[in-house]
């Protein structure tokens, strides 16, 4: 099972374009895991290269962040028909594998979505069903990101990955930020997303705005105005949480490599709840 790290830049969780019953297997054949016979080897440059260069220091930052806590705003523009709905929280992260997100809707009181990561859980929040799903994730070797979590590309990915599987393009740099476009390569990324800006504080390579298109033109825009590293978060803020008053809860089937097509499994990407 893989969470596409793309939006998870912008503000560690974030939606994806997937339908709800879109499924891939926990190898999925679509992004290759190594470099396929006759494709170049990605080598990097740091020297004559300034995005390897800035590539190479962000994957560095990332790999110390041993706990993150940002404020979150969501602007997701729907060009069918012309909507614009904002969402504000808080995410925050707890090194190797605990996350957690909480956005609100001003605009529709009572509307929100949260997901809370354990390591070895995920809990998604579904408010219009009444309903707490428990997602079990599949294991992992001890101390390590599965090659593909929802963490593996902020706090695990490396350089040469990141290079090999999108098409990263530096658009501009001053003393403050580095604008880099970014394209997807595979078939599995651009189900998520056909184009993407990430702004990157030049001091601490911190994501300070995530932009991307998804296939169906529609725009989600990620802006974090303040993120805090190095805090002393709680391990308590992500073991299982209590389903609210009212609510049912539901174990998600396991996924397997021999799920059968169209059966219900845990979300490859998050994406907006309706």
């Amino acid at each position: 099972m893989r969470y596409s790290w793309l939006p998870l830049v912008g503000a560690l969780l974030a939606p994806g374009a997937l339908p709800a019953q879109q499924a891939f297997s926990p190898q999925s054949p679509q992004i290759p895991a190594v470099p396929q016979a006759g494709q170049p080897a990605v080598t990097l440059d740091p020297a004559h290269n300034r995005l390897d260069a800035l590539l190479i220091r962000w994957a560095n930052e990332m790999s110390h962040v041993q706990s993150l806590e940002a404020t979150i705003v969501r602007t997701t523009k729907d060009k069918t028909f012309g909507d614009t709905e904002i969402a504000q929280g808080m995410a925050r992260y707890l090194k190797p594998d605990m996350a957690s997100v909480r956005l609100d809707f001003a605009s529709r009181p009572g509307k929100f979505e949260q997901y809370v990561w354990s390591g070895n859980a995920l809990y998604e929040f579904r408010p219009q069903d009444k309903l707490l799903r428990v997602h079990a994730l599949p294991p992992r070797p001890a101390g390590q990101l599965s090659d593909d979590s929802f963490v593996s590309f902020i706090f695990g990915m490396k350089a040469e990955e990141v290079k090999r599987r999108y098409d990263m393009r530096l658009a501009k740099e001053n003393e403050n930020w580095a604008y880099i476009y970014i394209y997807p390569r595979y078939p599995g990324d651009k189900v998520d997303f056909q184009r993407a800006e990430l702004v990157l504080n030049s001091k601490t390579m911190m994501p300070r705005r995530l932009w991307f298109e998804q296939p169906n033109k529609n725009e989600i825009t990620w802006d974090l105005p303040r993120v805090a590293t190095g805090l002393p978060l709680d391990k308590n803020l992500f073991v299982r949480p209590p389903a609210p008053a009212g609510w049912r809860t539901e174990m998600a089937p396991k996924i397997t490599d021999s799920q059968p097509q169209g059966q219900a499994v845990p979300p490859r990407v998050i994406r907006p709840q309706g």
